[in-house]
């Protein structure tokens, strides 16, 4: 596994630590009769989803290549009271691969148990009506979608998650968005938020790709980001490493660290140095209306391509501003319609 377990991740972690986990595993082997059938899990894939989207285009290509195996669907009693904090974060997948990975002593609770054992668990009893039908089928593609990236992200073995374009494209719409917020919440001359830029830039990148691959891939790609020229990206880089001991940034708390050292007198008159999560996340929080999903993106690229998607297909959220007014948009469906015309996005699953 050559990527993050998104249970690692410090805003889920926060919320999912494993005392919770552990529950939750118990929960679910101690109650499989809500646990849907293979005939039930098949009709409720075979659900004619109406609408012309991203979203949907990935949900039918999971049928037609039989990727339902991947999934296990919950549906609790309206009555069922037990762990519902755990059960109702609907913002969080419960993917039991990532978890038993994480917690290497859940295989005894789960290895008796094949329809929970390295599945994605979708919780769909807030989707679905006394009759066992849908109400919401968006939402639901919505889960699907969502745990299908996650699960990608994570065992994906390429130097790059997905593809070289979509890496790009992800990390110029991540750093292009927080920095032009950021530049204007502090007043942030252009030389300084292309600073900021950079290093966000640089810190997803890493996340998609590697530390060793990162900064390269920066160089090369920069000015196709909206970066600086490739000496002023390398005096940024050697800037870093001298803060930190490598290229870019690890965590967020990294950049934080590295806009901290920068010398710059609008640093310290407009009070950037003073940037931490907090302040972060209350700025990125209104990018979709589930606050605790769009946080987590700050950190996790699979949630952050997983809101560009739903712009992309003309899903209102908060996103949608910024990538419409820095013109992203039609790059972007240059991006996704090539990933969807490859198997890519289902080539490292696994079941």
């Amino acid at each position: 596994m050559s990527r993050q377990n998104i249970y690692e991740n410090l805003s889920v972690s926060s919320v999912m630590p494993e005392a919770l986990m552990m529950d939750m595993v118990d929960f679910l082997t101690k109650n499989t009769p809500y646990l849907l059938d293979d005939g039930k899990k098949k009709e409720a894939f075979k659900t004619r989803f109406v609408g012309n989207s991203y979203i949907n285009d990935i949900v039918n290509r999971l049928n037609v290549l039989g990727k339902e195996n991947l999934f296990t669907l919950l549906r609790l009693p309206t009555k069922t009271a037990s762990l519902r904090e755990a059960v109702d974060m609907t913002f969080l997948p419960i993917d039991l691969l990532q978890y038993e990975d994480r917690y290497p002593k859940l295989e005894k609770s789960l290895k008796l148990f094949p329809n929970l054992r390295n599945k994605m668990v979708i919780n769909i009893t807030d989707l679905t009506k006394n009759t066992g039908e849908f109400s919401d089928t968006s939402l639901f593609q919505y889960r699907l979608v969502r745990d299908l990236l996650s699960r990608s992200f994570y065992t994906s073995s390429g130097s790059a998650w997905l593809s070289p374009a979509l890496v790009r494209y992800t990390a110029k719409v991540y750093s292009m968005t927080i920095a032009a917020g950021l530049a204007r919440f502090f007043g942030l001359s252009p030389l300084v938020q292309n600073f900021i830029q950079t290093l966000f830039c640089a810190f997803y990148i890493t996340k998609m790709t590697s530390a060793d691959i990162a900064p390269a891939f920066l160089k090369a790609q920069g000015k196709f980001m909206g970066l600086a020229e490739s000496n002023d990206i390398t005096q940024i880089l050697s800037f870093t490493k001298d803060v930190l001991g490598y290229q870019t940034p690890l965590s967020l708390e990294d950049i934080f660290k590295v806009i901290d050292h920068y010398d710059h007198d609008q640093l310290k008159t407009n009070g950037i140095s003073r940037l931490n999560r907090p302040i972060l996340s209350l700025r990125f929080a209104s990018l979709y209306p589930e606050s605790h999903f769009a946080v987590i993106a700050l950190e996790y690229p699979p949630y952050f391509l997983f809101l560009m998607m739903l712009v992309l297909s003309n899903v209102r959220i908060g996103l949608a501003f910024p990538m419409k007014q820095m013109n992203l948009l039609k790059e972007g469906h240059e991006v996704m319609d090539a990933l969807l015309k490859t198997p890519t996005l289902f080539n490292n699953l696994t079941f």
